[in-house]
């Protein structure tokens, strides 16, 4: 009987503990996946074709410079490979409601569908952008 009182005791005190010690801390990372039907080559840019909004096709220019760090930030660009009987897709993060990141999940043989080549790359330069408007 004792050892079961002192058992309670310490369950109790474990939970106490543990239950002021966890506070909730939202995060200010957010992300959107969509699907990606196609991603265009270009010599300064990717050209992206998206699902928008679920009814529609968006267009967007992704600089290639995006792929390299910049001193303390991290590169804006980075590819992921598309694991076996998915689909490709982007996932764009936000941080504190803006821009922070984009990702495609693609196949990594750029002879595979999304991706195609731009036959006339002046028709997309690269606008020095900074962000990503979706």
């Amino acid at each position: 009987m004792k050892k079961n009182i002192i058992f309670a005791f310490f369950v109790l005190l474990f939970a106490a503990f543990y239950a002021s010690a966890v506070e909730w801390q939202e995060s200010s990372l957010s992300y959107i996946n969509t699907p990606v039907y196609r991603i265009l080559d270009a010599s300064d840019v990717y050209v992206v074709s998206y699902a928008k909004d679920g009814l529609s096709v968006g267009t967007v220019t992704i600089p290639k410079r995006w792929i390299k760090r910049d001193g303390k930030n991290p590169a804006k660009l980075s590819f992921r490979s598309l694991p076996t009987g998915m689909k490709s897709y982007m996932t764009v993060i936000t941080k504190d409601k803006a821009f922070y990141k984009v990702m495609l999940t693609v196949p990594t043989d750029h002879r595979q569908l999304p991706w195609g080549q731009v036959t006339d790359s002046t028709k997309f330069p690269d606008d020095g952008k900074d962000t990503l408007e979706m």
